[in-house]
């Protein structure tokens, strides 16, 4: 998992979602919970395993 300035947590999960293969999640400090991308498999990735990071602008990044 990540954090970001705000104090929201970031992560992702290898199974759920829209077809159970994986997401990546936010958390926010107030503790809402936000699915940001459910993993579909083929291109678009499946089961992720890396940990996320940050680029400069605030875009997340990490591979399945």
């Amino acid at each position: 998992m990540i954090l970001d300035s705000r104090d929201n947590i970031y992560g992702t999960t290898q199974l759920g979602g829209k077809i159970g293969v994986g997401t990546v999640f936010e958390v926010t400090a107030t503790g809402t919970e936000t699915i940001l991308h459910s993993f579909a498999g083929g291109t678009g990735g499946i089961f992720p395993e890396a940990g996320l990071i940050f680029d400069t602008k605030g875009n997340l990044y990490s591979t399945t």
